[in-house]
């Protein structure tokens, strides 16, 4: 049975459409089908298609049924609402909508109390939401548009596992909202011109994944309020006003985003534990990268450039860990960092640092003191920029992993020129050791961890690389070595004869002549 193809005009050819055969419904009055949409929904069967033809419908519509809207031809499809609570409310699980656009209305789109509701390449302008998401799980969203809607251009409340993706929401109040929506997906959604956030995420919408977004002109681009185990990645925020992310959060993740603002904070982690922020590029900043009251998060490997201050921690941050960042330069502005003490700075690129580098390891001789803190240093400065780093050999094993075992690192070498300078550190498990060779064999004295780390350096280029091995109490046999499984073969061979002797003697007994009768007397 042909299906109406969108963008394709009804032929006179004889086609027969769904809706003529009764496997579908039409709405279109000057095609032969109902006056409105109302109608069509109500006519129509769980399970079946309601196909829209173009023009404005200025109606509420109810779909409680699961059947799915759908417009005709790739022409100008509208349902005014009139003022309304909704221009569209659906209510039934299964139920979709596609190629439908919705307007003046409370919320333009509804979805309310369903589950598995599908909602395809509809545009929603000039409501206070465009699309409104509550008590509702398993929605999809793919491909619609979200403008010029006062409050929010989609808004998830008591939603659950739902995936938003290739959607823009721009000129609204929020381009994306959400309070208490746990595992949400984003995915290739843009967030422009939005006088509010971007991506507001707010109070149990733990599990949200913001995946290669890109969040433009927006007050903040990426709002997290008090919110656990976020995720933003591969996202690009350009020229949000205060702030391109603000976090609140626990066991969440900033990975491999660009960030640029006008002024204000590149990345701000307040009152948060634990958060990842890696392979980011922060600049044109006021401050690249903020940390206030966080405590046990990690910052490596981003790049922070043309910022007034590149990484500030204050107000009681603590326990934070900043390693293997460059901070760059520009010809007006001195990027540096604040501290506010007790947190861990190694093997970053200062740019302003003039330190020497005599032993050509790769590492300035002498720490460099960060600004704002006395006694904070750096105490291992590299010499180049991440961007000058050739890839580290990584730490492999073969061996015994317990103590006075012996572990053979002599596979992990990768040089990658012809001339490179290794260094091995092995600590713990009572060993203190540096070795100056390719690759290295230990034999850990007692359990416990154990690391080691490698160190390589082609005479331009350093890179390293740590693996931390748990070490573990050796069993008797492991004590004694061979004489273990000696004794022990040895005392499997004493059953196995003790074993052969005793069937033998079995069979003896059973096969022995009887004895013969006592005489009588």
């Amino acid at each position: 049975m042909p299906l109406p193809i969108r963008g394709s005009e009804p032929d006179e050819g004889g086609t027969v459409f769904p809706w003529q055969d009764g496997s579908a419904v039409l709405v279109g009055a000057y095609m032969g089908g109902y006056r409105n949409i109302s109608k069509g929904v109500s006519a129509a069967k769980d399970g079946q298609t309601v196909y829209i033809a173009p023009g404005l419908y200025r109606e509420n519509v109810l779909v409680d049924k699961s059947v799915r809207l759908v417009g005709l031809f790739d022409r100008y499809i509208g349902i005014n609402g009139m003022g309304g609570n909704y221009a569209v409310r659906m209510t039934a699980n299964g139920a979709g909508i596609e190629d439908i656009v919705v307007l003046n209305a409370t919320n333009g789109i509804e979805v309310v109390s369903c589950n598995d509701v599908n909602i395809t390449m509809c545009k929603a302008f000039y409501c206070n939401i465009g699309l409104s998401l509550a008590n509702c799980t398993g929605t999809l969203v793919d491909g619609c548009t979200f403008m010029r809607n006062g409050g929010a251009g989609m808004y998830l409340a008591d939603t659950m596992d739902v995936h938003v993706k290739n959607t823009a929401s721009s000129e609204n109040g929020y381009g994306f909202g959400m309070y208490y929506a746990p595992y949400t997906t984003f995915e290739n959604c843009t967030a422009n011109f939005n006088s509010k956030a971007g991506f507001y995420l707010y109070w149990l919408s733990f599990g949200t994944r913001i995946l290669n977004a890109s969040c433009t002109l927006n007050d903040m681009g990426v709002h997290v309020l008090d919110v656990d185990d976020v995720t933003i990645m591969g996202c690009t925020l350009e020229v949000n006003v205060h702030c391109g992310i603000h976090m609140m959060s626990r066991d969440s993740r900033i990975e491999d985003c660009q960030i640029t603002t006008d002024e204000g904070d590149g990345i701000l982690l307040e009152n948060s534990e634990q958060v990842l922020v890696r392979g980011n590029y922060v600049g044109s900043s006021d401050r690249g990268i903020v940390l206030s009251s966080t405590a046990g998060s990690l910052l490596r490997n981003n790049t922070l450039n043309q910022n007034e201050v590149g990484i500030k921690l204050a107000r009681g941050s603590t326990g934070n860990t900043i390693e293997d960042n460059d901070l760059l330069l520009s010809s007006s502005l001195q990027t540096t960092a604040l501290t506010c003490g007790d947190n861990l700075w190694s093997g970053n690129y200062w740019q302003d640092s003039s330190g020497m580098d005599l032993d050509s390891d790769g590492v300035h001789d002498a720490p460099y003191l960060i600004d704002g803190h006395p006694t904070d240093t750096d105490d291992r400065p590299r010499a180049f920029p991440r961007s000058e780093w050739f890839l580290a050999p990584e730490v492999h094993w073969t061996g015994d992993l317990v103590a006075n075992g012996t572990i053979d690192l002599s596979s992990s070498t990768r040089p990658v020129v012809s001339t490179v300078n290794y260094l091995w550190t092995v600590l713990g498990c009572g060993l203190d050791q540096r070795h100056n060779t390719s690759d290295i064999s230990v034999s850990p004295l007692r359990p416990g961890n154990l690391s080691v780390t490698l160190e390589a350096f082609d005479g331009t280029h350093y890179d390293q690389y740590t693996l931390v091995l748990t070490i573990l109490e050796p069993t008797p046999d492991d004590r004694e070595g061979g004489l273990g499984i000696l004794r022990a073969f040895f005392l499997i061979l004493t059953l196995f004869i003790s074993f052969g002797i005793l069937v033998v003697l079995t069979m003896m007994r059973r096969f022995r002549r009887p004895l013969p009768p006592a005489p009588r007397w």
